[in-house]
């Protein structure tokens, strides 16, 4: 996490609840918050809320000088090939919404037998649980243009509370081009684009340390 603008929120941030995928824990995200003057952070591991606890704690402690807002939320990854999407929830009942929505992912149902430390989700599993929701599309690297308009109108049409779209550096030598038929994208399905970084780990030095 680089030093960013004052009025600059960090969302999507993936911790090490997100096995294999995020690298740092929850309460380290917080400091280096603290330390870069980031005045918003928003955890979204992947089909979990796990390392929101953490997080929250954290805030109180003597060592962080300037706590900074935590959003609460989960990075939902779908077995039916519907992109990654970002859930916020924006107030308790919705937060509820979105615990259910999880729980049907681990839990199943009669007919489907989920294994341990599995999340089954579907896009009509969280049409049933959006009221409430703040959605943001990660598109994956390459994408359809056609479909990804289809998935944002059926997310505008739902009972969410908002819809955007995340726009990302992912330095694989495209950027500029991608992050053009983003902005056409975004225009075209008339939702705002929102920046992030899809962070990983708090610190550079963290990368290294998966590394060795």
């Amino acid at each position: 996490m680089s030093t960013p603008p004052p009025d600059y929120a960090e969302i999507g941030i993936t911790s090490n609840f997100s096995f294999l995928r995020g690298g740092s824990d929850p309460r380290a995200y917080v400091h280096q918050a603290s330390e870069l003057g980031i005045p918003v952070i928003g955890l979204a591991d992947h089909n979990t809320l796990a390392g929101v606890v953490r997080a929250w704690k954290e805030l109180d402690s003597e060592k962080v000088a300037h706590p900074p807002k935590l959003l609460i939320g989960a990075r939902i990854v779908f077995i039916d090939g519907t992109p990654d999407i970002l859930v916020y929830p924006r107030d308790r009942a919705a937060y509820g919404r979105l615990c259910q929505l999880l729980t049907r992912g681990k839990r199943g149902d009669d007919s489907v037998r989920i294994e341990k430390g599995e999340c089954h989700l579907k896009l009509a599993d969280l049409l049933d649980f959006v009221e409430g929701q703040l959605l943001v599309l990660a598109l994956p690297h390459r994408f359809e243009e056609a479909g990804a308009l289809d998935l944002l109108a059926k997310l505008k049409a739902s009972a969410a509370d908002g819809v955007w779209l995340a726009a990302s550096l992912l330095y694989r030598g495209d950027d500029k081009r991608r992050l053009a038929r983003l902005h056409g994208l975004a225009t075209d399905a008339g939702v705002p684009l929102i920046a992030t970084n899809e962070v990983l780990y708090h610190h550079p030095a963290r990368v290294r340390c998966r590394m060795c």
